[in-house]
């Protein structure tokens, strides 16, 4: 390898008619120019060093210009004079669009999403239209469930059946839980002088409202105290708070529907449970329908029997927990069906004592049925009348449902029967023959 030494440069001057024609080159042994100067009748004006991958110039301007490639560990600049650099093309971008390609170098922003089945995603979330070609994409549930995550089988949706579908559980869900937690937050708007009530009833099912409406209580530091109120069939956070963990109920009584939940969310009982038992009032779904009759004919208010189920609760409370006390009832659902009515209806008399039923064992002699209509008082109505059996010769079974207007009424016709020497029994509360045969 050669090494060219310049030990000195000596400067002259240049007659203004001179000329520099010569260009002065360093080349290595291969004779490859390394260094040029190349020399013009203004003076130098470039200077250029060549590499084996590039030629790098530095014009009169002080500009560098590179012919080939460059590589560097970094570069530096905003890159805002860079020119004659190709990259990714995004046709239709605009906001809130997804971004798809199809190979090479355009993207696409649509607006719109079209599944063509070709893959199995696990989530999809949406906000525009989803168009599906060639079939719904079948979700990997053991693989969604085994995340932690809760997920229920859906139903219909848009006409197509419920087989590989599921949707998650919006009831054991951070986002549901954050947002009911807004329900806590427009009750102190609306208190006077923005002030916590002394106590919150509301009902409970899978857990979102309750846990959001406590998890803002406690971030605001609110002195408020909390009662639920579930019904006696789908208990689940009463089970929870007795045994300390969550427990999935192995029958549920679903007429209460917007309550009726087998199991409280996980995400919802890290929240609830540090209440007890005692904090849970648990109700009977007969009581409530009696709540909905008095809510209907005292005030014009349709609840259905969730949202019943709060106010219901108040029942529970001694006179001396209520007076002079800020007490707010969250009356929460509106999807009751008007044709549930006569059944509501039919419950609340039962659960008042105004409507029983029993079964008269009653001889077969003509004047028998006379005999027991006198027995009946002026408020009482018999509402059915049905006989079960005609196979005895003595005696007939007949199924009798009386309604009245105060319940001490039937410990009357009840006294008056046994006098007369009639056979009865009252089914009213057997819970067998409530299911069969009323």
């Amino acid at each position: 390898m050669s090494t060219l030494r310049i030990s000195n440069i000596e400067a002259k001057s240049i007659p203004a008619s001179a000329t520099i024609d010569e260009k002065i080159k360093i080349t290595n042994s291969s004779g490859d120019v390394l260094v040029h100067i190349d020399g013009k009748t203004s003076g130098i004006t470039t200077i250029g060093i060549n590499t084996t991958a590039s030629n790098i110039t530095f014009d009169a301007n002080s500009n560098i210009v590179v012919a080939g490639i460059i590589t560097a560990t970094a570069f530096h600049g905003d890159g805002s004079n860079l020119t004659g650099i190709t990259g990714t093309t995004i046709n239709n971008n605009a906001a809130n669009r997804v971004i798809t390609g199809e190979g090479g170098t355009t993207l696409n922003g649509e607006s719109n999403l079209t599944f063509d089945g070709s893959s199995s995603p696990a989530v999809l979330g949406l906000t525009g239209d989803l168009t599906v070609v060639g079939g719904w994409p079948k979700i990997n549930l053991q693989a969604t469930q085994a995340s932690g995550e809760n997920y229920q089988i859906a139903g219909a949706i848009q006409g197509v059946t419920n087989q590989g579908f599921c949707i998650r559980n919006t009831t054991d869900n951070a986002n549901v839980i954050e947002g009911q937690a807004t329900v806590m937050s427009e009750i102190i708007d609306q208190m006077p002088d923005r002030k916590s009530p002394d106590l919150v009833l509301l009902a409970v099912g899978g857990g979102g409202l309750a846990s959001g409406m406590v998890k803002y209580a406690r971030y605001k530091s609110l002195t408020n105290d909390f009662l639920f109120a579930e019904p006696k069939g789908a208990a689940s956070l009463h089970a929870a708070l007795s045994k300390q963990k969550i427990v999935r109920l192995k029958k549920t009584n679903n007429f209460v529907d917007g309550a009726s939940v087998a199991e409280i969310g996980k995400l919802n009982f890290s929240i609830l449970k540090t209440f007890s038992t005692e904090d849970v009032k648990v109700i009977e779904e007969d009581r409530v329908c009696s709540t909905m009759i008095e809510m209907l004919n005292n005030e014009g208010i349709v609840l259905e029997p969730a949202g019943a189920l709060a106010i219901d609760a108040l029942k529970d409370l001694k006179a001396s927990e209520l007076i002079g006390k800020k007490i707010v009832c969250v009356v929460s659902g509106g999807n009751f069906d008007f044709e549930r009515l006569p059944d509501v209806k039919e419950r609340a008399l039962r659960v008042t004592g105004l409507k029983k039923y029993v079964i008269l064992r009653l001889p077969q002699r003509p004047g028998a049925l006379k005999d027991f209509l006198n027995l009946l008082g002026p408020d009482d109505d018999i509402s059915r009348f049905e006989y079960l059996k005609k196979s005895a010769r003595n005696f007939g079974s007949v199924l009798i449902g009386i309604e009245t207007t105060t319940a001490g009424n039937f410990e009357k016709l009840f006294n008056r029967m046994t006098e007369s020497g009639f056979t009865f029994e009252d089914i009213t509360d057997n819970q067998a023959l409530k299911e069969f045969v009323i």
